[in-house]
């Protein structure tokens, strides 16, 4: 096949499954995206009035004196704990459970085979561990060349 012809049959595959591929995504993210709102909406107002009064306090802060009890620290950390775990269970769990999803699906369409939404995930379900040790090499990797990158640069 050449290059047009690849792209041609990529396209054809994409326009003609669109419904099902964005099912696969939608069905996981939509939901994580609902609790990140949720819990965004719940915890705005204490999180900008905790960093509106950590704003006033930099300013006097004297090391002198043990002012780590006026700091209002442990509603920002957990308000930005919370979030990071959320972004670890989407970066780590949930995106791979996706792209084997989508792996699956994609391939079984192009292979003119019926594919449903379920199972596409059941066969990301059976191969998660796999799923998310190739995720997390991909990014080690990734993050090795570009420090060994900005080394080179900087060097």
């Amino acid at each position: 096949m050449t290059l047009n012809d690849i792209l041609d049959a990529i396209f054809r595959l994409y326009r003609n499954n669109f419904v099902t591929f964005v099912g696969i995504v939608a069905l996981l993210q939509v939901p994580l995206i609902l609790i990140q709102l949720a819990l965004t909406l719940m915890f705005n107002d204490v999180l900008v009035t905790d960093v509106m009064g950590l704003i006033e306090v930099i300013p006097s802060f004297d090391p002198t004196q043990d002012s780590f009890a006026e700091l209002p620290i442990t509603s920002i950390a957990t308000y930005f704990i919370i979030f990071f775990f959320f972004a670890i269970l989407q970066g780590i769990v949930v995106q791979q459970l996706i792209n084997g999803a989508l792996a699956q699906a994609i391939s079984q369409r192009y292979l003119n085979q019926p594919i449903s939404i379920f199972s596409a995930y059941a066969f990301g379900i059976d191969r998660i561990t796999s799923l998310i040790v190739a995720g997390v090499l991909v990014t080690v990797i990734s993050v090795f060349f570009m420090v060994f990158r900005l080394v080179y640069l900087l060097a």
